[in-house]
């Protein structure tokens, strides 16, 4: 087993542990803000032996642009999520660097960041009657792109090191 931990930090954030040699889900949850890095902490610890690395999504963006219709007050309170985002985003890469080496941040592209339930049963194999909020559920796909990255560049460096 070869365990990626995706995270999908803000006011919520999803947590995912992926198994990558056999392509499923092996932990899922969605917590507070103020519980992520225990969290991340225990889940880490579960998955010991078995972690290879962790991925964290990055917002794209720390800009904010007017939206016709809102008013000046409520733009402020968006800018004010957005930064607040990406700041919680940053202290969860610095605590998972302390954790575990390898890390890889993910900036994923605006307005394709939600999952529905059915695309992540078909890209997962997770069932859409068991709960998954869209936190955990862009975790997942974060996780495994990780793997796929770590599985690629260990392969790289296989290859490498037969051609020696």
């Amino acid at each position: 087993m070869k365990v990626s931990i995706g995270i999908d930090p803000g006011y919520r954030t999803g947590i995912v542990a992926w198994d990558g040699e056999a392509g499923k889900i092996v932990e899922i949850k969605t917590v507070d803000r103020e519980e992520a890095m225990k969290e991340i902490r225990v889940t880490a610890a579960k998955f010991a032996r078995d972690l290879v690395c962790f991925g964290v999504e990055v917002p794209a963006t720390k800009h904010t642009y007017y939206r016709p219709g809102t008013n000046v007050r409520a733009m402020r309170k968006i800018a004010h999520n957005v930064g607040d985002c990406y700041r919680v985003a940053m202290d969860l890469v610095q605590f998972c660097l302390a954790v575990w080496p390898e890390i890889t941040t993910y900036a994923m592209p605006p307005g394709r960041t939600k999952t529905s339930r059915a695309i992540f049963e078909y890209l997962t194999g997770y069932p859409q009657e068991k709960r998954s909020s869209s936190h955990s559920r862009d975790a997942g796909r974060i996780a495994q792109r990780a793997y796929n990255k770590w599985a690629y560049n260990n392969l790289i460096e296989e290859v490498a090191g037969d051609d020696a």
